[in-house]
């Protein structure tokens, strides 16, 4: 199948709802999901993935930090460990070049409010609000310009905008947290999204006096790389008091 056949995809990578009561079960069976996805060519990385198109995926209960999947623990401090909480709660109006995890960097909204804090205080005083989301893309710095990477390796960074791209914030008998996601990485990234999505939604709780809702993700690409497909066989193979 030619990467530009998208019509001709099986019934099998349709879109989706993956939904599941723990983190290592909403893992699992996305991992399982995508497996059945098409294969196609990533353009910024010159391999290919497997990819699940446009689907949700729902965590009903808060992952704990505590559930990650051992077989991920050792990629803890390599991916940052979770210092992008620090960065997400200071998103200004303006945020920082992707991957730019460094606090002091984040620009607030006028010197002041962060994002986050503009929301919380929205949720306070218009609980049932449809307005408590917070915008990760900067449009001015983020989206494509004229320079192509790698010809311009410099402008790369522009292109490197962050993958999770807003979040919403519901108050309905619980706090419901819904995030949107332009690319998420099911093998390595999706038990770290979830678990600094509970701690987002935490931390919001206690702010609001509320009890946690659903976690869920909306993707418009849920994918692995190929080259990574034996080690999702070999997960998807495993006892969870083996992971």
């Amino acid at each position: 199948m030619e990467d530009h056949e998208w019509a001709a995809m099986p019934n099998e990578a349709s879109a989706c709802i993956i939904t599941a009561s723990n983190l290592f079960d909403v893992w699992r069976e996305t991992l399982r999901k995508v497996k059945q996805g098409i294969e196609c060519l990533d353009p910024w990385e010159s391999t290919r993935i497997r990819e699940l198109p446009n689907s949700t995926i729902i965590c009903e209960r808060q992952p704990l930090r505590s559930e990650l999947p051992e077989i991920l623990r050792p990629a803890l401090d390599q991916k940052g460990g979770f210092k992008f909480l620090d960065a997400f709660f200071n998103i200004g109006s303006v945020w920082p070049p992707a991957h730019n995890f460094n606090s002091k960097d984040v620009p607030r909204d006028n010197g002041e409010v962060t994002q986050y804090e503009s929301v919380i205080s929205h949720l306070r005083s218009k609980p049932t609000s449809r307005r408590g989301v917070i915008v990760l893309v900067n449009a001015q710095k983020d989206f494509p310009g004229i320079d192509l990477p790698p010809s311009n390796p410099k402008s790369h960074q522009h292109y490197e905008f962050p993958a999770l791209v807003a979040v919403d914030f519901k108050i309905r008998s619980k706090l419901y947290l819904t995030a949107f996601f332009r690319s998420l990485e099911v093998l390595n990234w999706l038990p770290f999204n979830f678990i600094q999505l509970a701690a987002i939604q935490g931390n919001a709780c206690t702010k609001l006096n509320q009890s946690p809702g659903p976690i869920t993700i909306l993707a418009t690409s849920i994918h692995y790389y190929v080259e990574e497909e034996k080690t999702v066989e070999k997960i998807l193979k495993m006892k969870p008091s083996l992971l």
